[in-house]
């Protein structure tokens, strides 16, 4: 490891990480995500690092640096990567209903990011796009977080029969272990609905199907 870094306020915990702000040697603030198990460093970590290392985007956070760090006396593997200040859609979703003009914006903002994804060579699958992993910086610009579960479209993947993502918002071809490029559009499809008549996807949801046309009745064009 070329920097120390000082692990703060836990933004957030998922089953195989916990992701802190945290400051580098120099005061920069940064993101550190710590996995929990030493197993994972064999497995996903180091292709996840690669994956981050390839992106580069303006509305996507830099990669870092990856370590090994000792945590009560295990072995824990750790990725840093830009911190991102401003507020999740979801956040933002819950205190206020957002206007056409803002939906619609905001969508446009974050289809050109999933545009550079299929630009690439192989294009990358981010397989878990949902309001949470949207950042509105205080620029207003959007920033999509989370790459743990993306995968390449071609099989050098991240456990690509796994099934991934967050129900609602996955395609029943992610659900069954295939995703493709046309998963994430529509999961941005998903979130585009959630937006524009501020209901949940799980509250549309009739078994594993997505019951959203008859919600959308009325919407301007």
């Amino acid at each position: 490891m070329g920097m120390a870094y000082e692990l703060g306020t836990v933004l957030g915990e998922g089953s195989t990480a916990i992701t802190f702000l945290a400051e580098d040697e120099s005061g920069r603030k940064v993101v550190v995500k710590q996995f929990k198990s030493p197993n994972y460093a064999e497995q996903r970590w180091q292709k996840e690092a690669q994956a981050l290392r390839q992106l580069t985007h303006p509305q996507i956070p830099k990669y870092i640096d990856e370590y090994v760090a000792k945590v009560q006396g295990r072995s824990l593997p750790h990725l840093v990567q830009e911190y991102v200040e401003g507020a999740s859609l979801q956040e933002e979703m819950k205190n206020r209903k957002t206007t056409w003009n803002e939906s619609r914006a905001w969508l446009l903002d974050l289809l050109g990011i999933l545009e550079y994804l299929q630009s690439l060579h192989p294009p990358v699958i981010h397989r878990d796009i949902k309001p949470s992993n949207v950042i509105r910086r205080n620029d207003g610009r959007l920033v999509l977080i989370d790459f743990g579960l993306a995968m390449d479209s071609v099989d050098r993947t991240f456990d690509h029969t796994m099934v991934a993502g967050t129900l609602g918002y996955q395609s029943m071809e992610q659900i069954a272990g295939r995703p493709t490029i046309q998963s994430d559009v529509y999961s941005m499809g998903v979130l585009a609905v959630e937006l524009l008549i501020g209901r949940s996807p799980k509250s549309m949801l009739n078994g594993m199907t997505l019951e959203w046309r008859k919600k959308c009745l009325g919407l301007p064009l």
